[in-house]
């Protein structure tokens, strides 16, 4: 379609990364949510949690995220819709699941809010502790 080339030769189509980019937790979002999972990073970060976070400029055309998420050992979507149309989207792209964090109350996500959601999912930096035998 000459509207979508003519569009990807203006416009800057690649993500934005933040955070660790070797941690095992990724977070994909785009859109208004940035700033609020940028902030929860902190927080995570200050309780030992790792994640990287990649920001999508649009949704159509979108950037290819099949490496990022195989590199990730867990994927987690942040979006503002009830459906999940977003992650949708991703699994079918990179043929894996995702999870989950959805809000559609209407009002934007809080820094503190992500940051519960993806504790709850996510593994502190250096995976599980391990028991070991006496």
């Amino acid at each position: 379609n000459r509207k979508v080339e003519t569009a990807k030769a203006e416009e800057e189509w690649d993500y934005r990364e933040f955070g660790d980019p070797d941690a095992n937790t990724l977070i994909l979002s785009w859109g208004s949510n940035e700033g609020a999972i940028c902030e929860g990073m902190d927080i995570l970060a200050q309780e030992g949690i790792d994640v990287r976070f990649v920001s999508v400029p649009y949704l159509f055309p979108r950037p290819d995220l099949t490496p990022l998420v195989e590199d990730a050992e867990t994927t987690i979507v942040v979006e503002c819709n009830a459906d999940g149309q977003f992650a949708d989207v991703v699994e079918h792209d990179v043929l894996e699941r995702v999870e989950r964090i959805n809000k559609y109350t209407g009002v934007r996500f809080k820094a503190d809010e992500i940051a519960e959601e993806v504790a709850a999912i996510a593994e502190p930096s250096g995976g599980p502790e391990e028991e070991v035998e006496a």
